[in-house]
This record gives structure tokens, C-alpha cells and sequence, in this order.
């Protein structure tokens, strides 16, 4: 096996189902935070993390995603002010939206036999060192499966795929030892609760995995069943990253995300911050406005 994770794939096929009606007609990926794309973040991500090869997958009717790639890769060569490479970039089809495992399959001709990450673009981590950079470093340190993760209210448990852990180990202490995974599970025995979001290192084993994989939730093929094969063959470990988390192939996640990442951003955040200040406090200066004598009309 190859000890260096040089690719990453990108699934970008689905339907985008949850962010209608903006979706009918622009794809998901193509949504913008603070002005950029969604999957200009998972580029720029894979691209600081050192990867060369991203392997995007597709479905008929999203061809505008991989010209957005092809159109800005000097920009995203210097995005972040470092001069880098930009990676190789290849295009794998998914005939139908089947699930996360089977659009990842679509990419195992061009992953070859060697461990890779994957990255989904409508997964925001904002975080100093990028995720998948944190989660390459725990490869280096614990081979095998590697999943992104954090502790969740037991509440959220219907949002997430979960693991099962046995214990933490490590040198960092942040790697935990999985079990058994399972997709958003209706109620869990577990305390504390760890959640899978959105980051992974795959070893190639795990291509026989999915096509073992059954369907699951909603009749498609789902990545946390086929993890959960795997790891009666390879070891899975989850890692507690660091980052600020967004969900943003929700309505509401797409708008923290932006605000968030507004915020930042140094050509937007002095208006966005004044804007955001008149929006929270216009009600409360409104209230107070209102003379006492109207006030006692109202009541």
C-alpha cells in the first residue's frame, strides 16, 4: 500500500434535493459562500493539503461544475497568497444518483490500488490546519480507514453517521479506535456520541467493501455501511479534528457558513458587520421608539 495520500476524490453528483429550489437548475457545488463555490472550497482544501490529483465525480447534467475547475485554476493555484501546484484533476461519471458509496466506486479505475481522501464540497471546515491535512497526518500515524469526527448531542443522532468506539489512542490522543458504524441511527446506547463529518481517508480495500454493500437508508448505497464492512478486515479510526463545522447542503448551514466565512473575508466584512448589526438591533431600536402613549394604544 502507498504510504503517502497523493489523490482525493470529490463526489459531486447528487441531486442536491435538500437546498430546492435553488438547486433545479444550478448544482449544489456551484451554490456560493462569501463569493466563492462550494467546490472551490474542497479544491482549495485538497490543494493545501497537498494532494495532486483530484478525482471529481459527476452526473450527467453537472458538467458546469468541473468548467467552473477548469475556468479558475490560476485563481486557485494562489487563493490562499502560497504559490502551489495545482493538482491534476480527472472526471469520473456516476450513471444514476445511487448513493456516497457508489458515486465513490464510480472513481476506483482512477484511484487505483492505493489510499485516498475524499472530501465532500458541501462539508465546510474552516480551520487553521485544513481537515484533510490533520486527517493525512493521523494516516502517517495509524494506517488504515481514518474518519473525520467530533462528539454530537445524542439529539442530532439522525443527522449523522455514528461510531461505535472502543477507545482513544494515539500520540495526539485524538485517534479512536471504531467498532461498527452506522447511518443515521434512530437511538444510540453510546456516551459520549461521535458523529462522521463529511472527511476520510479510504484505504482501496474499501471498494470491495461497497460493492458488498447493500442498499440502506433510502435505497441508496451508503458509505458508513461499507465502512462499517471494513472494518472487519482493515483498522478505522475516527479522528477529532479540529475546525469550525458547516452544513451547508442545508438552507440554514449554507447561511452560517456565509456569514461566517463573510466575516472573514477582508473585502466584505466591514459592510457585512455593519449590515448584520442594523438587521439584529433594528427590531430592539423599533421597540424602542415607540412613545409610552403609543405603547399603551398597542397593548
Amino acid at each position: 500500500m502507498n504510504r503517502s495520500i497523493r489523490k482525493a476524490v470529490i463526489p459531486a453528483a447528487g441531486n442536491g434535493t435538500r437546498m430546492l429550489p435553488a438547486t433545479r437548475v444550478v448544482p449544489k457545488e456551484l451554490l456560493p459562500v462569501a463569493g466563492k463555490p462550494l467546490i472551490q472550497y474542497g479544491v482549495e482544501e485538497a490543494l493545501a493539503s497537498g494532494i495532486e490529483e483530484i478525482i471529481l465525480v459527476l452526473a450527467k447534467g453537472k458538467e458546469s461544475v468541473a468548467k467552473h475547475l477548469e475556468v479558475d485554476a490560476a485563481a486557485f493555484a494562489g487563493a490562499d497568497g502560497q504559490n502551489r501546484k495545482y493538482p491534476k484533476i480527472q472526471i469520473a461519471w456516476q450513471q444514476e444518483p445511487r448513493g456516497l458509496a457508489d458515486a465513490i466506486l464510480a472513481a476506483r479505475s482512477l484511484v487505483g490500488n492505493e489510499s485516498f481522501a475524499v472530501i465532500l464540497p458541501d462539508v465546510l471546515i474552516d480551520a487553521e490546519v485544513p481537515c484533510t491535512a490533520q486527517l493525512m497526518a493521523a494516516y502517517n500515524e495509524r494506517r488504515g480507514g481514518i474518519i473525520a469526527t467530533r462528539e454530537i448531542p445524542p439529539e442530532e443522532i439522525h443527522n449523522f453517521g455514528v461510531l461505535n468506539v472502543m477507545e482513544r489512542s494515539g500520540n495526539s490522543g485524538r485517534l479512536l479506535q471504531v467498532s461498527a458504524l452506522v447511518e443515521r441511527p434512530t437511538q444510540i446506547n453510546a456516551s459520549p456520541v461521535y458523529g462522521i463529518f463529511g472527511r476520510y481517508i479510504l484505504p482501496p480495500e474499501i471498494f470491495d467493501c461497497i460493492r458488498a454493500t447493500q442498499p440502506g437508508l433510502h435505497g441508496e448505497f451508503q458509505l458508513t455501511d461499507s465502512l462499517h464492512l471494513l472494518t472487519s478486515n482493515v483498522p478505522v479510526s475516527g479522528f477529532l479534528f479540529d475546525g469550525d463545522h458547516y452544513d451547508a447542503g442545508s438552507h440554514a448551514g449554507l447561511l452560517a457558513a456565509s456569514v461566517a466565512f463573510g466575516l472573514k473575508n477582508p473585502r466584505m466584512s466591514a459592510s457585512l458587520r455593519e449590515q448584520l448589526t442594523h438587521i439584529l438591533l433594528q427590531p430592539l431600536l423599533s421597540r424602542e421608539s415607540v412613545s409610552p402613549a403609543a405603547s399603551a394604544v398597542t397593548r
